[in-house]
């Protein structure tokens, strides 16, 4: 009886580009879906942009409405000079989807394009378990939020900070928010800012809108 192996040699050319497909074609379908996603988060990254003092991720399970999303970008552009950008994703679970809006995720934080997160519990908690990445602000020490921790002292979320190993104010839990048009939230979010932001008075206002 002949090996898998055996049988992929004796094969013509159009055999072998058969038999890669069918046994394949999910693991090829999502590579390139990957690489399309990644590429054109890198095209836009890259090209001419305005120059905002904000910008925001918005990432959990949600349904978008493509008309309304353009209605949250300008309000936001007009009212906090910050953008908006959505990934609706379901990060309780691992597959092809979620790596790839990871590397999206870790590429806007690297090139600074990250200052604002209203996150899913479930991407809080990754975050947190990443040892020796501590992405997120201590919110106690900022004094301007300390207002904000004593209205939500009962929806704090803490962890041990990666370089001092002391528990630390990393988040602030909402059950939902009238803030977004453009999207219905399906999961509470997790409120954090990205250790520092580009303009601390404009991540404060956003802030504060997400929790109106």
């Amino acid at each position: 009886m002949k090996t898998n192996k055996e049988k992929f040699k004796s094969m013509n050319s159009k055999q072998k580009l058969e038999y890669i497909w069918e046994y394949y074609r999910f693991t090829i379908l999502g590579t390139i879906i990957g690489v399309l996603l990644v590429g054109n988060l890198v095209y836009t990254m890259l090209k001419p942009k305005p120059n905002f003092d904000n910008h925001l991720i918005v990432t959990a399970m949600m349904t978008l409405d493509t008309d309304k999303e353009e209605l949250d970008r300008a309000y936001f552009k007009e009212n906090f000079n910050s953008d908006i950008y959505y990934i609706p994703a379901d990060w309780s679970v691992t597959d092809q989807a979620t790596i790839v809006n990871d590397q999206m995720m870790m590429l806007k934080i690297q090139v600074r394009e990250a200052d604002v997160f209203a996150m899913s519990q479930a991407r809080f908690d990754r975050y947190m378990e990443i040892e020796g990445f501590d992405p997120f602000m201590p919110l106690e020490e900022v004094p301007e939020f300390k207002p904000i921790l004593e209205a939500h002292k009962d929806q704090l979320l803490t962890a041990k900070g990666a370089e001092d190993g002391k528990e630390h104010v990393y988040g602030i839990k909402i059950e939902k928010s009238n803030a977004f048009q453009g999207a219905t939230i399906l999961e509470p979010l997790v409120i954090s800012l990205i250790n520092p932001p580009k303009n601390m008075e404009k991540a404060l206002e956003v802030v504060n809108y997400l929790l109106q």
